[in-house]
C-alpha cells in the first residue's frame, strides 16, 4: 500500500468517528495548558484503527528478544482525547530508557539504500514500543511533501488484541529517529509476546525491512474492586478492577449515563489529595466491551480517597462541564483499619 492512499483511507476513517464533545473539549484544554510547559518530542501521529494501516506481513529477518528487568461513548473519542493528552505528556520511550525497562537492541536491515536500526524496545502493562532509526535519506526524500518528516508505511501479521497506536519520529543529523507504539486491546497483557514488523515504504522509497520481535513482562496481579458511585444524577462509575504491571498500573471501571440527558461523559482525570495525578497520559485510554481501561503510574492505595473528575455534556447545552468527587477506588481489606 502507497503512502499516500493509506493517508486517504487514514483520514477517510477518522472522519467517520463521531467524537463526544466533553471528552475531547476537556483533553483539548488540558493539552492547551500544558504544552508549553515542555519541548514536544517530533510529532504524533495517532492510527484511527488498526485495519487503517495494518496489512498482512510475511517472512522474517530479524528475531531479538526483549523483557523487562525484572462508557461506550468514550471509545469513539480515545484516539483524539490521547492525542490531545500527549501534548502535555511524558514521552514513554525516554521514561522507559531512563528507568530501565526498554531493552538495547542492535537489529538492522538495509534496502533499496536506506538503513532501518532497531535501537531499543520496551513492553509494559499494555504497551510495546520500538525506537529506531532511519539512514541514507537524500535530501529530496527527506522533503518530498515540502516538509521535513518521516512517512513509514507498516504491515504486521495480525495478532488478536494487537493493534498499531501510534508513529513519533524526530530529525538527526543523518535521517531520523522513530518510536512507534503498538496497544494491547486484550483484556489480559500476555507474560510473552511475538510481534513480526515489516516496513514497506520510508518516504516513498519502496523496500523490505522485516524484523520479528519477542517481548516478555512478569504476570499482572489483579485486584478485584467493588462499588457504585453516583458523579452526578444519571452518571454512574462501577470500578471493577486494579491491575499491578511490573512498571505501572490499570484502572478498568464501568461509566453509564442517561443517554436520554447526556450527550457524553468520561473520567479525564484522578488525583490524590495532595494533588498528583495517577494517570499515565503518555499511553491514553480506550475501552472494550463495554469496560474502560485507564492506564495509572501507580496503584491507588487501598482506603485512600481521590478525587475523580467528570467532563460531560447534557443534550440541552452547547458546552461541557466538570465535576470532582471524593471516591475510595480501592477499599481497605476487610479486617484492616
Amino acid at each position: 500500500m502507497d503512502e499516500r492512499k493509506t493517508r486517504a483511507q487514514m483520514h477517510a476513517a477518522i472522519d467517520e468517528i463521531p467524537v463526544p464533545t466533553a471528552a475531547v473539549n476537556a483533553a483539548i484544554q488540558r493539552g492547551v495548558d500544558a504544552a508549553p510547559k515542555r519541548r514536544r518530542w517530533g510529532m504524533r501521529l495517532l492510527l484511527a484503527a488498526a485495519g487503517v494501516l495494518l496489512a498482512t506481513g510475511g517472512a522474517f529477518a530479524v528475531s531479538p528478544a526483549v523483557g523487562q528487568a525484572v462508557g461506550q461513548a468514550v471509545s469513539n473519542a480515545t484516539w483524539l482525547s490521547e492525542f490531545y493528552l500527549l501534548h502535555g505528556g511524558t514521552n514513554s520511550a525516554r521514561t522507559f530508557h531512563v528507568n530501565g525497562t526498554a531493552k538495547a537492541l542492535n537489529q538492522q536491515v538495509t534496502s533499496h539504500g536506506l538503513t532501518v536500526r532497531l535501537v531499543e524496545a520496551y513492553y509494559s502493562g499494555k504497551t510495546i514500543g520500538i525506537t529506531g532509526e532511519v539512514t541514507g535519506l537524500t535530501h529530496e526524500q527527506i522533503y518530498r511533501n515540502g516538509e521535513d518528516e518521516l512517512g513509514l508505511d507498516n504491515q504486521i501479521t495480525p495478532l488478536p488484541g494487537v493493534e498499531a497506536d501510534s508513529l513519533d519520529f524526530a530529525p538527526t543529523k543523518t535521517g531520523y529517529r522513530f518510536t512507534e507504539t503498538y496497544r494491547i486491546t486484550r483484556e489480559k497483557a500476555p507474560t510473552s509476546l511475538r510481534l513480526p514488523v515489516t516496513i514497506t515504504h520510508i518516504n516513498g522509497v519502496r523496500g523490505d525491512w522485516r524484523f520479528r520481535l519477542n517481548f516478555q513482562q512478569k504476570p499482572a496481579v489483579t485486584h478485584e474492586l467493588s462499588g457504585n458511585y453516583t458523579l452526578r444524577p444519571g452518571v454512574t462509575l462501577v470500578p471493577l478492577q486494579a491491575v499491578k504491571y511490573s512498571q505501572g498500573a490499570e484502572l478498568r471501571f464501568n461509566l453509564t449515563f442517561d443517554q436520554e440527558q447526556y450527550l457524553d461523559a468520561a473520567i479525564t482525570d484522578i488525583r490524590s489529595a495532595d494533588g498528583h495525578s495517577l494517570l499515565d497520559v503518555s499511553n491514553g485510554f480506550d475501552t472494550k466491551n463495554g469496560v474502560n481501561s485507564l492506564p495509572l503510574k501507580q496503584l491507588p492505595n487501598a482506603g485512600q480517597s481521590y478525587r475523580v473528575r467528570l467532563d460531560y455534556q447534557l443534550k440541552t447545552q452547547n458546552r461541557g462541564h466538570t465535576v470532582v468527587r471524593e471516591i475510595v477506588l480501592v477499599p481497605k481489606p476487610k479486617g484492616t483499619q
